[in-house]
Parts: C-alpha cells; structure tokens; sequence
C-alpha cells in the first residue's frame, strides 16, 4: 500500500507528520451526514485571545456582547471554548469534568443560558490520551473514552474541536500508529459522536507524531488526504503550517497551507476548509503571539475566509470592540461579506490566479459564483507596492452581454472605475484586499 509522510510544525509546540494512504478507494471511506455544515459554520473562539484563562464569567460577558453587539443576528451562533475548560483528572467513572472554580454554574446550565441566547456552545478535546503542553492545556485527552466523551461534550455542545497535541512518552506506539489505524482514530471519534444521536459539528485538528519533537518544519498534515477521506472523518479539518499569530505573516502562511495542503474545491455543504481561526480585531492583545495587523489587513484576511467560503471563527474580547475598534467591530458585522460566505447554494470556491516573485506570492485572486449567479471576488495584494490587479470575465465565468456591474463588498458602493468589456481592474494597496461582487446582465 503507497504512503507519504508529511512533517509540520504547529505553533501548540509539536511536531506533526501525516501518515495516510495515498488513496482513500484502498479503504471503505464512511460518510459523514449529521445534517450540520450547510453553510460555513460562524461564531467565536477563547483560544487566541485568552487561551487558558478563559471562565464562566468572560464567557457570559462575551456572549452578551455577541448580541448586543449584534452578532448573533448577523449568524454568528457558536461560542467555542478551547483548552483550559476540564480538570486534568477524570471522575471515579471516567467522564471529563469542568473546573469548578472556572465554571461554578457547570456547563449544563451555562450551555443552556446560552442557548436561551440564540447561541451554541462548543467544546474541545484530544485524540490522544493525554492534552499537556502550553497550548493544549494539562486535561484529560479522549483516547480509550471516546464513546464516554462524545456523550459527555453532545449533552451540552453542539460544536467540538479535536485536536492532536499530545503523546504518551510511556507508550509513544499510541500516537505514532501504523497509517490505517492513525484514520480509524478519528474515525472512531466521528462514530462516537454520530452514535450519540445528538448532531454535534466536528471540527478536527488531525496529527501524528514522530519520534523527535523538534525536527524542522516541513509541510502540513493534510496534503495527502483526499476530498473524499476529509469529508468522510469531519466537518471541517484544519489545514494549516502553524496555529494563527496575530500577524499579517501568520496569516498569509495559513493561506498558503489551505491552498497547497488541500484543495478548495473540496468545500461544500456538510465540509467546509479552514485554516485556522482568524485574529481579526484582536490588535495584538490576546495571549498569542503578534503584535496585530491594521484594519486592512484584517479586512482583506476577513474577505479571503469569506470567499473561501471557510469556517469564520473569530476571537477577539469583544467586550471592548465598540469603544476601542468599532470599525474592526463593523467588519465583523459586514453583512455582504457574512452573506457571500453563507450563501445557500454552497458553491465551492476557486483559485482565479497566484502571481509570484521567484518563491514569493505577490498577488492572488479567489472567486465564489453565488446563488443568483453574481460571483464574489477577491483581488489580494501581499506585496509591498500598490499593484493594479486584473481580473477577465471569462476567469470570472461571467459574459460582457450588455454589461456588467461590480459592487464593493466593504462598503456596497457601486464600483465605476476599472470595469471594462473585457473585465475589471482594481488599484489594490499593500496587504491589502478589493472585494467586489460582478453581476452581468
């Protein structure tokens, strides 16, 4: 049977390699049908901002903000805890439980006062048996109880992230498995929750691990796996070289894992690509690493993960947004760019064109055809100068006829400037993005 080791990095401290068979038609591939994903999933993450110090009472303050602020109403409906929410040790049964000092109301009642709130909590676990490090916090992992925290996570969440942060140094064979029993870990994880009868969104982080964890960064854990095996194991599958830095580098480094670990076409109603949850408006004042990035740059990460039709998860305190940055607030709440990444019929997105300097990506293009034909568009500049960025109707799979149209997707101002018979061009500034959705009549 061919196989292909992939090594990667992630920012969680370790290590990855994938191990996985070359063709998924080797195998019997299950489908994945919880009737959840029919568009990209919208909500918001403790992990970038307070990674483990997240509690019942930021919880609460968040999601109050979540629909003052209106995002709730703008489809926003997941509030994910990352790591930091179990005790490190199980119950004399075996179940995971939550601090009691960070959760004094326990996560049942927290679940549904959220949920009395048009919001969904989310929760996170570990493949291996044991979350340790700086990142993955010091809980429990799931291996060897999938069954029992499947049950545990569907009674109050219905959204989980899986990760693979951790190895058992007593029993590295665990972790370091023979390539079809590495799949049918998480496969069993996804039968667990199936079998709890209780839809629950699977967000999975897979990894596998080698005998150091400090070899140098090679590729990221994905790219051998087929659309087919991605979609039969989860929701969405995280594609990235390291985990987000508040940073434009970061940022543009998990594009690059999306587009070359992967392939967009994959996405579509049931499996969405992500690479990773974004750091806008967090302005360098969460716990991970960066310093920020401007509004721009926020704004065109923001537009490209909308087009891409990736999961949107963002994670900044937002209690803080309408005072200190309630333009970075307003772009959270674009409903043309939320709409272009919602769209119901769930078209899948494609690479328009990737120019690049020797190595280096300067420029790149993305389009979405929507529901009503329109297509959704994204001129991205990575450079360092102001470039003139072109984009032909026939790329766009649009016809001239009698004319077309282009309007901002920042701001909703018809564009006149740069349509033409033969397509359309944008005066774009450095790491910066124009959005725009072209209707043709």
């Amino acid at each position: 049977v061919p196989l292909e080791v992939v090594v990667v990095m992630g920012q969680r401290g370790l290590v990855a390699v994938a191990c996985v068979l070359l063709s998924a038609e080797l195998r019997p591939v299950s489908a994945l049908d919880n009737g959840l994903g029919r568009t990209p999933p919208l909500g918001w993450s403790s992990w970038n901002y307070f990674e483990k110090s997240i509690n019942e009472s930021t919880v609460r303050r968040i999601a109050h903000e979540m629909v003052t602020t209106g995002m709730v109403a703008a489809g926003y409906r997941y509030l994910n805890l990352d790591a930091g929410v179990w005790l490190p040790n199980r119950t004399a049964a075996g179940d995971l439980q939550a601090d009691p000092d960070k959760f004094p109301s326990g996560l049942n009642s927290l679940s549904t006062w959220l949920r009395d709130m048009g919001i969904t909590l989310g929760l996170y676990t570990d493949l291996s048996s044991r979350a340790v490090g700086k990142v993955c916090g010091t809980g429990p992992g799931s291996y060897g109880f999938y069954h029992q925290d499947a049950a545990t996570i569907a009674a109050v969440a219905g959204f989980v992230k899986v990760d693979y942060c951790a190895y058992d140094q007593k029993d590295p064979t665990r972790f370091q498995p023979p390539i079809p029993q590495q799949v049918t870990y998480w496969e069993q994880f996804r039968d667990a929750f199936n079998a709890t009868g209780t839809p629950v969104y699977l967000y999975f982080c897979p990894r596998s691990f080698v005998n150091s964890i400090s070899p140098p960064v090679y590729d990221g854990p994905p790219r051998v796996w087929t659309g087919g095996l991605r979609k039969s194991l989860a929701n969405t599958l995280l594609t990235e070289y390291h985990n987000a830095q508040d940073s434009w580098d970061s940022a543009m480094s998990n594009l690059d894992a999306l587009l070359k670990l992967g392939n967009v076409s994959w996405s579509g109603p049931g499996f969405w690509q992500d690479a990773d949850m974004l750091q806008t408006c967090n302005y360098g004042g969460g716990a991970t690493p960066g310093d920020g990035m401007t509004l721009a740059e926020y704004s065109a990460t923001f537009a490209v993960w909308s087009v891409l039709a990736s999961q949107i998860i963002v994670s900044p305190d937002i209690t803080t947004l309408r005072e200190a940055h309630p333009d970075c607030l307003a772009l959270l709440l674009n409903k043309r760019l939320l709409t272009v990444n919602q769209d119901d019929a769930g078209a899948a997105p494609r690479v328009l064109f990737n120019l690049q300097s020797n190595t280096t990506v300067i420029a790149q293009g993305f389009a979405r055809t929507l529901h009503d034909g329109s297509v959704a568009t994204v001129l991205l500049n990575r450079g360092t100068v102001t470039a003139a960025l072109s984009v032909s109707w026939s790329q766009l799979g649009l016809d001239w006829g009698s004319g077309c149209t282009a309007d901002d997707l920042f701001t909703g101002i018809p564009l006149k400037s740069g349509v033409t018979p033969s397509g359309f061009t944008a005066t774009t500034s450095p790491h910066s993005a124009t959005a725009v959705q072209f209707r043709c009549l």
